[in-house]
């Protein structure tokens, strides 16, 4: 992790019964590689519904939009889905500008993307 990124970190908790990966810190080339392992792993237990909270993140590089990219189709593979929370517009705009906006479901806020995910819930039957 170069010097003057902020520290990194990942929890994994669950939230009305969906998988939340909460990130913190700067999703780079020296980070990216945790957070995909994390999502490879909790993918799978969790019928492919997770849900990746970035709010608490500020910094996303294309290291990081390619382990997104990776989640997302493993979500889609396995019949589930992967919604991103961002708050910050930065990563907004990084998302617009690649188009990953309209790929990714992206919601505000935590609330908003268990809301998204909870038909996927019902019809997996959880």
């Amino acid at each position: 992790m170069p010097p003057d990124a902020e520290p990194f970190s990942l929890s994994l908790s669950h939230a009305d019964g969906v998988a939340v990966v909460a990130v913190h810190g700067t999703v780079d080339l020296y980070t990216a590689r945790e957070l995909r392992g994390l999502l490879n792993d909790t993918l799978p237990r969790s019928r492919g519904t997770v849900l990746l909270d970035l709010s608490e993140s500020t910094f996303v590089d294309s290291s990081g939009l390619a382990a997104l990219i990776a989640a997302h189709r493993r979500a889609r593979r396995d019949g589930g889905l992967l919604v991103v929370v961002n708050r910050d517009r930065e990563i907004a705009r990084l998302l617009e500008v690649t188009g990953l906006d309209s790929l990714l479901s992206v919601a505000a806020d935590r609330r908003e993307a268990i809301d998204l995910l909870r038909p996927r819930r019902r019809a997996a039957g959880g």
